[in-house]
């Protein structure tokens, strides 16, 4: 009996814009490939924790940010 082999399942990029609160009528662009996250604010670029992270993060549990 031959096995078959799985398909190795890559992860879409999921991405959304959240609106800059020092920056008035700005987005920055919040992403995920389900492991990591990026945001395109100057705090994201250097790979740190953002409040645009936050809030997809608790918009995506429910919760309020």
């Amino acid at each position: 009996m031959k096995m078959k082999t799985s398909k190795q399942l890559i992860a879409k990029p999921k991405m959304w814009r959240v609106r800059s609160k020092s920056e008035k009528g700005k987005f920055h662009v919040v992403g995920t490939d389900g492991k990591t996250w990026s945001c395109t604010c100057t705090a994201g670029m250097m790979n740190r924790e953002c409040r645009h992270k936050r809030i997809v993060r608790n918009k995506l549990k429910g919760n309020e940010y």
